[in-house]
């Protein structure tokens, strides 16, 4: 159960504390972008093909 629904006043408590902004985080940005893959002229090839997808 959400604190919000079980404690209102303790979440609004909490929520206060909070610092910062909230940003939206891509997850899949520039997913089908081919131009930044690493070649195999660079030291970017050694690593896993895995990291850059």
């Amino acid at each position: 159960m959400p604190l919000s629904e079980s404690d209102p006043e303790l979440a609004r408590i909490d929520l206060q504390k909070v610092k910062g902004r909230i940003v939206f985080l891509p997850l899949y940005f520039l997913e089908h972008e081919d131009s930044i893959m690493a070649t195999g002229a660079n030291k970017e090839s050694m690593l896993p093909m895995k990291l850059w997808l």
